[in-house]
């Protein structure tokens, strides 16, 4: 469904020819109005799917949005401490849905759902092996799981340490996006940077996806479940009960719901069957499975919990953590612009103009910032939830707002949010692998964009890929051990990144290899500028009317480079 003022586009190549912005290369579009969306980025759905798909949304996120929380609590020795856990958890998710609505209304505007960054957690792992970080191992202050004064003197620091590297981190971003570089590098992104990174991106998710999956065969039928929704019974309708009030009339409806609820419905029948089970077939062998092997975490989480700055205490500021996760920066950075343009292809909209990417990346910083602040993690767009849009064709962005709603109420709830932690991990990996692999499928779909015909771009495309997954292997088995021990983390960690390296050997051979147009080469976004509709550009990208006055009035404000 698209509104008349929407005009539903992929461009791809068509027989006209246009000039490029610089009037050298000759370019071909084609305007693909085939598999048109259900819901468009200006759409709103009626507030009961609204609310459907915003939880849709944050179910596939969720596996994310808790489980580096609890990853971070076991790297700064609060493993055992199940207060510290629902803490951050609680934490994270409101944050998670604070970034998400800012995202969402005041940055690229595009709807991406804001999650925990993983891309910082290589610096959190080199700085748990340094021997002042490390755990100790008295059985004492780590079995005791109690919240008192020893233990936290023992986590504490090292969490205070990460929240100062998040926070200098963060820092950066929001610099990068303000001064308008990432902008400005957004014109020299095209198909051969991001197709290997959103490759790589999936491909090294492979690893957390296989260990989550094979600890029970349940997995197996969440995987066919959402197959069986998302692709084969995407398009049946089925009759539902419409009840309007003015006149009263109840009336048999049809939608498809499997098309718009794809992982909802299937995590809601794969986890009623491990209820049932559970009760009836699981014995000690399927603990992975059951879903009462988490109900502690139930029982000892507060009603209600609002996190507040400085939770942890002061932040402390290492000069090597920050190099460290300035690195995942760079990362979270070049992901996000991956994203940003994976997205608007999902969403049939044109890639966003160099203003909408700054304040983006702005916004995107500024989100780090607060989580960091409340004592929460960084946050970066979720790739997995472009996947949802893709398979779901609903792209609203009131949807994304929404989504970050359900958050924002889950953690502040926090018994709601210990019910998702509840969630078994198998069915929390068949979710991360389909998810991801329609991240990976939208990435290589740029691929259509190049000529393929070029060996030129295709020995690129092999060479980004393969030293992405290669480069990092090395690493892990030889690090590097000469200079300074800052130094040496930060390489270690910068080309210990599979999705940054491939990204950056594609970057760095397509913008240098000669023998191919712009065109060839995909690098579209002139004539994307030239040919759209300005109204659709205004609609998606700009801000809305009340704010953009504001800001266009006021003569600094006016000149930034995150203002369109």
């Amino acid at each position: 469904m698209t509104k008349n003022n929407e005009i539903p586009m992929s461009f791809l190549i068509e027989k006209q020819s246009l000039k490029d912005a610089d009037g050298a290369d000759e370019l071909e579009m084609e305007i693909d109005e085939t598999n048109e969306l259900l819901y468009g980025v200006n759409d709103t759905p009626s507030w009961l799917s609204l609310i459907a798909m915003g939880f849709q949304q944050t179910m596939v996120a969720a596996s994310g949005a808790i489980v580096l929380p609890l990853l971070i609590a076991s790297f700064v020795c609060a493993e055992h401490n199940d207060a510290v856990k629902l803490k951050l958890i609680g934490t994270t998710l409101v944050m998670v849905g604070v970034a998400t609505v800012l995202q969402t209304v005041l940055g690229v505007r595009l709807p991406l759902l804001q999650g925990p960054s993983f891309a910082f957690l290589p610096a959190i792992i080199a700085m748990v092996k340094l021997p002042e970080f490390q755990c100790p191992t008295s059985a004492g202050t780590l079995i005791n799981g109690s919240d008192n004064g020893h233990d936290d003197l023992v986590w504490m620091p090292r969490l205070q340490a990460v929240q100062g590297g998040y926070i200098a981190a963060s820092s950066v971003q929001m610099l990068l996006g303000m001064s308008g570089l990432v902008g400005v590098l957004v014109r020299y992104i095209g198909p051969l940077t991001v197709a290997p990174l959103m490759a790589l991106l999936s491909i090294t998710i492979v690893d957390k996806a296989l260990e989550q999956m094979s600890l029970h065969w349940i997995s197996l039928v969440s995987v066919a479940a959402l197959l069986l929704f998302s692709l084969y019974l995407c398009n049946v309708s089925v009759p539902l009960p419409s009840v309007t009030f003015s006149p009263y009339s109840v009336k048999a409806k049809k939608q498809r719901i499997f098309g718009l609820f794809p992982y909802l419905l299937a995590i809601i029948l794969v986890w009623t069957m491990c209820l049932i089970l559970t009760y009836t077939f699981f014995g000690e062998n399927d603990k992975a499975a059951r879903t009462d092997l988490k109900v502690k975490i139930l029982y000892s989480a507060p009603w209600f919990r609002l996190p507040y700055p400085g939770q942890w205490g002061m932040p402390i500021f290492k000069a090597g953590v920050i190099m460290g996760m300035v690195g995942g920066t760079v990362a979270s950075v070049v992901e996000s612009v991956g994203d940003y343009q994976a997205c608007a292809r999902v969403c049939r909209q044109p890639p966003p103009p160099s203003h909408a990417v700054n304040r983006g990346i702005f916004m995107e910083g500024f989100g780090c910032f607060l989580g960091s602040c409340f004592g929460g993690v960084a946050m970066t767009s979720f790739s997995q939830n472009i996947g949802v849009i893709g398979s779901t064709r609903v792209a609203s962005r009131n949807v994304m707002v929404a989504a970050g709603c359900v958050f924002m109420v889950m953690g502040i709830f926090t018994k709601f949010g210990a019910l998702l932690a509840m969630l078994p991990t198998p069915i929390v990996g068949s979710i991360l692998c389909v998810a991801s692999a329609s991240v990976g499928g939208v990435g290589l779909s740029s691929i259509q964009m190049i000529d393929a015909a070029k060996s030129r771009n295709m020995s690129i495309l092999g060479l980004a890929i393969m030293g992405g997954l290669m480069i990092p292997r090395y690493l892990h088995l030889h690090p590097i051990t000469v200079g300074p021990p800052a130094f040496k983390d930060t390489i270690n960690i910068l080309f210990g990144i599979e999705m940054l390296v491939g990204g950056l050997i594609g970057f760095i051979l397509d913008n240098t290899v000669p023998g191919a147009t712009r065109a060839e080469r995909g690098l579209v976004h002139e004539v994307h500028e030239l040919t759209t509709n300005n109204r659709l550009q205004k609609s998606v990208y700009q801000l809305n009317d009340p704010i953009s006055k504001r800001i266009r009035t006021n003569p600094i404000l006016s000149r930034l480079p995150i203002i369109g």
